[in-house]
């Protein structure tokens, strides 16, 4: 038996681990994407934090993707290009309850440290355009028949198919800033370069689709430069600002708490 995280409300969160079928079936609250063995569940609930939570191997028999846009039409549309892309294969999708879509593909089971990366590796080589920030340990997301927040309207099932099992293969996670790297360049010059991807955020704004993304994978970079949380939100909440269709301060913020570590639910 595995467990998963859940949570009554997004920010409601003090390691409360139950069973996966009971928390992924409350219809309230958010539960963990990825599950964790009874042993670790059983630490991660006396610790009473959902920090830290890389260090432990999680379980996942689904990969699922995130489809999100501004755009509801927009988010519909790619949301069915992915149902037809996964046409053969075993899935389950929901409407995410305001502006988006989730997507679970039936996989091989994995369990293990780099499931989460393995999922968001194969994303990229798949080209997939989907919010990769969901590929983490602690990352929640909506149960099925729980209420939206902002909307009022409750996440609900849209399709449900048999079909093939995918296989995700599993990609050991490289060590961030190894000796080579930090020999290489100094932290000046790595603060630089992320400044420089910032300018270049403004200037070359990513689509409504990969806003989060991008916003989350540069303040996750600005972390491990040692860059203090709340500069990296002033400027993440600068270059948003500039984008054609920006996010609201609160998404942003989402975006880079996630960056630091501090998962927010879907």
């Amino acid at each position: 038996m595995y467990y998963c995280e859940f949570a009554s409300t997004k920010y409601a969160r003090h390691g409360t681990m139950l069973p996966a079928i009971q928390s992924l079936q409350s219809g309230i609250g958010y539960s963990s994407i990825f599950q964790f063995s009874k042993e670790d569940a059983l630490e991660i609930r006396n610790v009473g934090s959902s920090k830290g939570l890389k260090r432990f191997a999680v379980y996942a028999e689904w990969i699922w993707f995130d489809i999100d846009d501004e755009n509801i039409a927009e988010a519909a549309y790619r949301y069915n290009e992915l149902v037809e892309r996964f046409s053969e294969y075993e899935k389950v999708g929901y409407f995410s309850g305001k502006k988006g879509y989730h997507l679970g593909v039936k996989i091989d089971p994995m369990y293990g440290r780099n499931v989460p990366y393995s999922h968001r590796r194969w994303v990229r080589e798949n080209n997939l355009v989907v919010d990769e920030s969901l590929y983490q340990h602690g990352r929640l997301f909506r149960n099925v028949g729980a209420i939206h927040e902002s909307s009022g309207l409750k996440k609900r099932m849209l399709l449900k198919t048999e079909g093939k099992t995918l296989h995700i293969p599993t990609v050991i996670e490289p060590v961030r800033s190894t000796p080579e790297y930090t020999e290489s360049y100094s932290n000046e010059d790595i603060f630089r370069a992320n400044l420089y991807r910032a300018i270049l955020m403004i200037e070359n704004p990513p689509d409504q689709g990969m806003r989060h993304t991008r916003l989350w994978g540069w303040a996750q970079d600005m972390c491990d430069n040692g860059v203090p949380y709340e500069l990296t939100l002033a400027l993440a909440k600068h270059v948003n600002g500039m984008f054609p269709t920006p996010k609201t301060d609160e998404e942003v913020e989402i975006a880079v708490d996630q960056g630091y570590g501090n998962s927010i639910a879907l």
